[in-house]
């Protein structure tokens, strides 16, 4: 057997692999070292070892008949389909997806960065990048691996640590979840350095059942951090605050509101609209002035966390303020578009709940001296509460003095009812049967100045309204 691999990121000897997964070797291939892992037949380059996995849509164990064909140097495969005839090596696993996070989970002890992990109900992938900024400024280019797009499951999270290269001083992880016990495994993967908890919200409650359900799935990452680990703590949310007594380690809690103890604060916030918000960062004894330009003051408190976490790992505050004040948003998270015919599009669309609805809601609210409309789709997963909760989305626009309401969706009705309930006026109200529809009643509405807020749920996918909107316009620009 070859000596332990280390040059080349995710680059396993075959020895490292059984001891990794526990796996049996069912067949030896032409190969003993494996220059990187994939779980995707198509994008396999030859040699890798390639990990059949059992998704909602796919099952890898389809494919390896393609891997075999493309050049794998081995597969992982469960027990039950360890028997194929193969032109290559076979290991075989009870489970290939614990068998992929525990490859993942080797490779990241061996390059050994600091993990900083990221979760919560809203402004994880915000927060992520934000410390993604800070972090390239503190360590320099190259040096800071992070999640990229949706790569924060139990299939994503494992391909992002195997992208070590094990030069790197940080890596910054979003942790993603649909059920209990998913965090958990995830932390257990990463074993984080540093875990933050952004809030709690109402989200998946139809896995999860209650916002207290909810709590309970985000603290399994507190839970899990080893002692020697550090909890960032966001102090304005009462449950992250109670989800994190009971960690024995060391905490950095953050927070907007004045409150004893806070390590890292923001005062003086000071709201400018679209162009962002300007406050005084406070970290321990220091400060800084922090123009931070990307809308909502809720983008506040995803920046204290990032700060919060930077000065976990013993980051600079002058490096905060830098990475913050370079940081622009990622797409269709509070991103602003100007479309040639002068109307304004503030798109949200990423994903719907309630409370990042409400801070949606509110971002447009600030907004002064124009016409501001919101097209918003539903808000999924949440089961028995969806239909008082989008009442009360209609509520909350109607509270944002809106000028017009365009609503798509199986719920709108629903936030029409509360809509109207709280005083808007019907005539204000558009429900659409489709993003066409909805586009082409917005565009008739709309006139120079306008200030539109796209937002729903992922599946809602309302930024069709935007590429529908720009297609009419004739194109975009950014401001």
């Amino acid at each position: 057997m070859s000596e332990p691999t280390q040059a080349a990121p995710a680059a396993f000897a075959l020895e490292e692999i059984l001891a990794a997964t526990g796996g049996e070797l069912v067949r030896l291939g032409a190969r003993t070292r494996f220059p990187g892992v994939t779980t995707d037949s198509r994008s396999l380059r030859p040699g890798e070892l390639f990990v059949a996995i059992r998704g909602e849509a796919h099952d890898g164990h389809d494919f390896l008949g393609d891997a075999a064909e493309r050049g794998a140097g081995a597969v992982v495969v469960e027990r039950a389909h360890a028997e194929r005839p193969l032109g290559c090596g076979v290991i075989a696993v009870r489970d290939t997806l614990a068998a992929l996070g525990d490859l993942a989970a080797f490779h990241r002890r061996r390059c050994r960065p600091r993990i900083v992990a990221v979760t919560g109900s809203n402004g994880k992938t915000t927060t992520k990048e934000m410390l993604a900024a800070i972090l390239a400024r503190a360590f320099g280019p190259g040096r800071v691996l992070r999640t990229t797009g949706t790569q924060n499951n139990l299939v994503g999270l494992p391909l992002t640590l195997l992208r070590l290269a094990g030069t790197e001083e940080a890596a910054i992880l979003e942790l993603g979840m649909n059920g209990p016990g998913e965090i958990w495994r995830l932390a257990q993967i990463a074993e984080p350095d540093v875990g933050v908890i952004t809030c709690v919200a109402p989200a998946h409650l139809e896995g999860l059942g209650s916002i207290h359900g909810v709590a309970e799935a985000k603290a399994e990452l507190y839970r899990r951090l080893r002692p020697s680990a550090t909890a960032v703590v966001n102090a304005d949310d009462p449950l992250v605050s109670a989800s994190a007594r009971a960690f024995p380690g060391r905490k950095v809690p953050f927070g907007t509101a004045p409150a004893a103890g806070v390590t890292v604060g923001a005062q003086g916030i000071v709201d400018r609209g679209l162009e962002g918000t300007e406050f005084r960062l406070v970290v321990e004894r220091r400060e800084a002035t922090i123009r931070l330009a990307v809308p909502g003051r809720h983008n506040v408190t995803n920046a204290l966390a990032a700060a919060a976490a930077a000065h976990a790992l013993g980051v600079d505050i002058a490096a905060v303020q830098a990475g913050l004040e370079a940081f622009q948003p990622p797409g269709m998270r509070m991103e602003v578009t100007q479309l040639p015919t002068g109307v304004t599009v503030l798109n949200d669309a990423y994903n719907a709940n309630p409370a990042s609805m409400a801070a949606a809601l509110s971002t447009l609210a600030a907004s002064r001296g124009r016409r501001r409309l919101a097209a918003l789709g539903e808000m999924r997963e949440l089961g028995e509460e969806a239909p008082r909760a989008h009442r009360e989305l209609g509520a909350a626009a109607a509270g944002a003095r809106l000028d017009a309401l365009f609503l798509l969706g199986p719920h709108a009705a629903e936030v029409r009812a509360g809509a109207e309930a709280a005083g808007l006026p019907a005539e204000c109200i558009t429900i659409a049967a489709s993003h066409d529809e909805l586009a082409a009643r917005l565009a008739a509405y709309c006139r120079a100045g306008d200030l539109v807020l796209l937002k729903g749920s992922r599946g809602a996918a309302m930024e069709e309204v935007l590429r529908r909107l720009t297609a009419e316009a004739g194109g975009e620009r950014r401001p």
